[in-house]
């Protein structure tokens, strides 16, 4: 049966490889029509990532009130419409009424939407405040704490309302997400779609002399802890700095070039090969620098504020890079995974011990054999063929 989708992403250029997913999923029946209305630097990506005949791409100029946009999308008349992210527009979306049956609504982080309470919206504003993670101005923290307490929590409540009025439909990324959200809402309105999906990319770690470390993702502080790792790599680099590679695939935002870049040149001053980025780095780039990774490497603060936990309330695109790249993982303990994803990862309780397990996988780099081949198998249970299934039961 053919299906009009509409899909709009308008918030997140990072989220581009999720529209990329959900569009080739849908794409796979001929007979789908698929619309993306989304921002000029995410369909810049989609394109360089390929387009199937039944997708189509009408791009918002940002000059534009989004308003404006959004009211030229209430003329189409679809079956089903998702809404990817909603980042500050709450106002405009909330006026916002699509033509359609069915409204996926995809929820990045749960205690957002379902578990917004003024408390909880106090402990982050405190914690932010004692720890400061993105060094932002005292008058900008309490700013944010004030739009989220007092206007933002209002809108997301009359959204969550509008939402339900339709034949709705939630989207999360992992099973651990569906389980704290099933507080929140009926189970089975709840989908799980990957934020990223398996694409058949070649691999191109073949001819590594090194043993090639990729971290994929914005190279923040405030998301990572970059800190412990560089302090534990310029421990080892003598250990290191021969046998390995480390790429941050992911720009350094120009707020924390001061924080993440020195330790960069310790590091390389010392002889390692670091590969860093002050651009958005995406697409078919993006994919061909993810081949010729041997390893992933995820060094995420899971609990990223009192309510925020990594797998539970939210999720990294980490395990998606694996999945996308066909790649291996290393990732923190306390990050809760999927237990299919056991056998192609590795795991570290503290940066010592990460360190040791670098310089054991250099030395030994055959013990990724193993779990290069369970990615593999991993990798084509996410292909758009599988998934189509899932995103057609609900």
């Amino acid at each position: 049966m053919n299906k009009k989708i509409g899909i709009i992403e308008v918030c997140e250029p990072n989220h581009y490889s999720a529209i990329n997913g959900l569009m080739k999923t849908y794409a796979v029946e001929p007979s789908n029509q698929v619309y993306i209305f989304t921002m000029n630097k995410i369909a810049k990506a989609l394109r360089e990532n390929g387009l199937r005949e039944n997708i189509h791409l009408i791009e918002w100029d940002e000059k534009e009130p989004l308003a404006d946009f959004l009211k030229r999308i209430e003329e189409y008349q679809f079956d089903r419409v998702h809404y990817s992210t909603i980042l500050n527009y709450y106002k405009e979306f909330l006026n916002f009424t699509p033509k359609t049956t069915e409204l996926y609504f995809h929820v990045h982080n749960i205690d957002d939407w379902f578990n917004d309470s003024f408390g909880r919206l106090w402990k982050v504003f405190a914690f932010n405040w004692k720890n400061n993670p993105e060094n932002k101005p005292a008058y900008k923290l309490i700013g944010r704490f004030a739009l989220e307490a007092f206007l933002y929590k209002n809108y997301r409540e009359k959204l969550i309302k509008k939402v339900n009025q339709y034949k709705y439909q939630y989207i999360v990324h992992s099973s651990g997400q569906k389980q704290f959200m099933s507080k929140f809402v009926p189970a089975e309105k709840i989908t799980i779609f990957p934020f990223a999906i398996y694409e058949y990319l070649q691999d191109g770690s073949g001819d590594n002399t090194k043993l090639r470390v990729c971290i994929p993702g914005i190279a923040s502080n405030s998301r990572r802890d970059y800190d412990s790792l560089f302090k534990v790599l310029l421990e080892k680099v003598d250990l290191l700095k021969d046998k390995m590679v480390l790429d941050l695939l992911g720009f350094i935002p120009k707020n924390e070039e001061n924080e993440i870049v020195p330790p960069i040149q310790a590091l390389i001053s010392k002889g390692m090969e670091v590969l860093h980025y002050f651009e958005f780095v995406y697409g078919e780039r993006y994919d061909n620098l993810l081949s010729q990774c041997d390893i992933l490497l995820n060094n995420q603060k899971v609990n990223k504020s009192p309510s925020q936990i990594y797998g539970v309330t939210k999720e990294s695109g980490m395990l998606f890079n694996m999945i996308r790249g066909c790649k291996p993982g290393i990732l923190p303990s306390a990050y809760p995974v999927d237990q299919e994803f056991h056998a192609s990862a590795i795991f570290f309780d503290d940066y010592a011990q990460l360190g040791d397990l670098l310089v054991d996988l250099v030395n030994h780099p055959e013990k990724l054999q193993a779990m290069k081949s369970h990615a593999q198998f991993l990798s084509e249970k996410y292909s758009p063929k599988s998934l189509y299934p899932v995103l057609m039961k609900g």
